[in-house]
């Protein structure tokens, strides 16, 4: 029988991914979760938000 988004040891199988950048202090600076399955993070404007 075949299952259709059955439940994995660490969650679903569909889960979220996305991006994120902290400080050196520990201050989530940028990110987020992805807006589709093909998105790319800008990781230049990661890096421009960090060193601010």
């Amino acid at each position: 029988m075949l299952q259709w988004n059955r439940p994995t040891e660490s969650g679903s199988r569909w889960q979220t991914s996305g991006s994120f950048a902290v400080n050196r202090n520990g201050v989530l600076r940028w990110g987020g979760a992805a807006e589709r399955a093909d998105w790319i993070p800008d990781f230049e404007e990661a890096v421009k938000a960090v060193e601010e």
